[in-house]
């Protein structure tokens, strides 16, 4: 409470009723405005009917990326009566805050909010928000991960302690195995399976199955490559620079690019293999998809008007009509097969060069033109001399490998000869060491048995020696007796 008094009698108690001067030293109740002295706080603020204080704890976090969020949220909810029961006002209008900051410290601390350093004075210190940003069910969901990941981990090392204890090793012997693993490690082998099915081996080659062909509705196109015959990478440059020249023209940008089913809904009801330029290009220049045949070449360019036909001349009384219908894309596919055929007639002589197998008359499907047809003719015959002259020269280059063949062959029997004649200087060396050896022995045997005698002589000539001074030793002891 607030005691308002002199020092000659005793004060009133907090919110006591005592009343008096000075003299009597009566208090003054803690509602009561003190007016007279403008530095004497003032009774307590209380809130207007029907409201109430809430204190919030604002959080201002700032992004990596320079956004900035105001985190709010209440933290208790008897902060804000405890804030204003606490609250003074002079009488100037100023407020006294530090007893309502003591007091909601109180009762901060249990909600996460540390105590000032240098106790109760002075304003509290905002507690920091979680670092995790996202639903309840997310954080439950990691919780449940990371528990698992933990319950992992302490079996590991449980069962790591285990072989460590019995096997009797340390955690200096497990990094220096690992070591040794990392420097040694063997390479991976290579995982053979076989299967073999004897009905499948005795079974009869399967027939080869027919190319299909284009001119049917919605039908046609190309095969691949059959395995055993190899890419003809000049040939299909040729067919892929004929493609890209009407490609390029933008009469025919009709047919340049694939249709699905985000330009045309229903165009896959009536079409099952689409075809366009741009599809044809790359198959000319990709190694997997190149094509076998010029026939095969141009039987996706008729593809391509076999498909505008399906769909945009579709039957009147059909059950399932077309969402569209476009005659000019008609006209512009028929235009763009006429204008091919009259491309591949001019350049009838270097698809012949390139391909010996080529037939104008199978590409065309008709009889081709008189000066195509020549200079067909023309190119199938240089390309038979240039076969001729290359059989001559591959006959000549088998025979330089006979030749080849021939002198590695009597390379090695010379080598083998050599090989030979230094086996047996080595294997004569080898004798004669050994003899010399065999006769080094045998005259130290001698020289050892020689020594042998003599030592033998000259302990014999020692020992009669003795005998002799022992004989006269006694004879001179007897006469001194």
């Amino acid at each position: 409470g607030v005691k308002e008094g002199g020092g000659g009698g005793g004060g009133g108690g907090d919110g006591g009723k005592g009343g008096g001067d000075a003299s009597d030293g009566g208090g003054r109740s803690i509602g009561e405005d003190v007016v007279e002295d403008a530095t004497a706080p003032a009774g307590p603020t209380r809130a207007p009917p029907g409201k109430k204080l809430v204190l919030k704890r604002v959080v201002t976090r700032t992004y990596p990326d320079g956004r900035v969020e105001n985190i709010e949220d209440d933290v208790a909810a008897d902060v804000g009566d405890v804030w204003i029961a606490a609250r003074r006002y002079y009488a100037d209008g100023s407020a006294d805050l530090e007893a309502s900051c003591v007091a909601v410290t109180k009762i901060l601390y249990p909600h996460g909010v540390d105590a000032p350093p240098g106790g109760l004075s002075g304003h509290s210190r905002i507690p920091t928000p979680p670092n995790f940003e996202g639903t309840a069910n997310r954080k439950a969901e990691l919780l449940r991960v990371r528990k698992r990941k933990m319950e992992k981990l302490r079996r590991t090392k449980n069962r790591t302690a285990e072989l460590m204890a019995k096997h009797n090793l340390t955690a200096d012997d497990l990094a220096t195995m690992e070591e040794v693993a990392d420097q040694q490690a063997a390479p991976k082998k290579l995982k053979l399976e076989f299967s073999f099915n004897r009905a499948l081996l005795n079974a009869p080659p399967a027939a080869p199955a027919p190319a299909r062909g284009g001119g049917g509705s919605g039908g046609g196109g190309s095969a691949r490559r059959p395995a055993t015959q190899l890419a003809n990478r000049q040939r299909d440059t040729i067919l892929k620079e004929i493609t890209w020249t009407f490609f390029e023209d933008k009469i025919y940008e009709a047919v340049t690019t694939a249709v699905n089913n985000k330009t045309v809904s229903d165009y896959q009801c009536f079409v099952t293999k689409p075809m366009d330029l741009g599809l044809i290009a790359r198959k000319c220049i990709q190694g997997g998809y190149t094509y076998a045949s010029a026939e095969l070449w141009m039987a996706d360019v008729r593809l391509i008007e076999s498909n505008a036909r399906t769909y945009h001349e579709a039957a009147e009384g059909a059950g399932v009509q077309p969402a569209m219908r476009h005659p000019y894309i008609v006209t512009v596919a028929s235009q763009l097969v006429k204008a091919v055929e009259e491309a591949v007639e001019s350049r009838a002589g270097h698809l012949q060069c390139a391909d010996p197998l080529f037939d104008l008359n199978k590409v065309l499907g008709r009889e081709p033109s008189p000066a195509a047809a020549a200079l067909a003719a023309a190119a199938k015959l240089a390309s038979a001399v240039t076969t001729s002259d290359a059989a001559v020269a591959k006959d000549a280059a088998k025979e330089a490998a006979r030749e080849t063949k021939a002198a590695k062959k009597a390379a090695r029997e010379v080598k083998r000869a050599a090989m030979k004649v230094a086996s047996q200087v080595k294997e004569a060396e080898m004798k004669a060491a050994s003899e010399a050896k065999e006769q080094v022995a045998a005259a130290a045997a001698a020289a050892a048995a020689a020594v042998e005698a003599t030592a033998k002589a000259s302990a014999m000539k020692a020992a009669r020696a003795a005998a002799a001074v022992e004989a006269q030793a006694g004879g001179a002891t007897a006469v001194a007796a």
